[in-house]
């Protein structure tokens, strides 16, 4: 089971530098205010941002609060972010103005990894 992990992790690995660059290509054309703003919220959850679990002030008499209050809204497994990449991309190829330079920008070689 660890050499499966770890040839996860060695192919995610590069993932979130990828999908940053993604972004700013798309954020460099003329799309939709919405697309653009659909696209980083996909982004994020694929890169863990804006996701950390909640943090909730004790409560007044002094008892632990449940754990459900503690739950985490991290979606970075590895089924998380492939499903969150291949919404991404499926994003990405309904926008025509996504027309990336960078041939490992395109919705084919996104789709192909």
């Amino acid at each position: 089971a660890k050499p499966t992990i770890n040839s996860r992790e060695i192919l995610f690995n590069p993932l979130s530098k990828l999908i940053t660059r993604v972004i700013s290509s798309l954020n460099s054309t003329d799309a939709s205010p919405q697309i653009k703003a659909d696209a980083k919220g996909l982004a994020d959850k694929i890169r863990g941002f804006g996701l950390s679990k909640p943090k909730a002030a004790p409560p007044a008499d002094g008892t632990t609060p449940p754990d459900a209050d503690f739950v985490s809204k991290s979606h970075l497994g590895f089924v998380q972010r492939a499903d969150n990449f291949k919404s991404l991309i499926e994003l990405l190829k309904t926008e025509p103005a996504y027309t990336p330079n960078e041939a490992d920008l395109t919705t084919a070689s996104l789709a192909t990894l």
